[in-house]
């Protein structure tokens, strides 16, 4: 299985979700959003890295893995973090 992961990021946890060709229980909507990338080699790092971008947005994140494995110890991972939807 070959599919983008998705990542909706909680106050205390992750859902991990894949992209389904039929409605499901959680929908990202279309539109422009602020986003951010975290590029980490451990699971310290990349919760640093989120802790300092949640000083400036409200949770729930969705972060959607570009390159990495984000559950595998040890491997480099690079994740955006799409923030505020922007109206318009």
């Amino acid at each position: 299985m070959v599919r983008q992961l998705y990542y909706v990021i909680g106050e205390t946890d992750y859902a991990i979700c894949i992209a389904t060709p039929t409605p499901s229980d959680y929908h990202i909507t279309a539109g422009c959003y602020d986003f951010t990338t975290i590029e980490a080699a451990s699971g310290a790092e990349f919760d640093s890295a989120l802790s300092a971008i949640t000083t400036h947005q409200n949770l729930p994140l969705i972060g959607i893995e570009t390159r990495g494995t984000f559950l595998s110890p040890g491997k480099h991972l690079a994740v955006k973090i799409l923030g505020k939807r922007q109206v318009q």
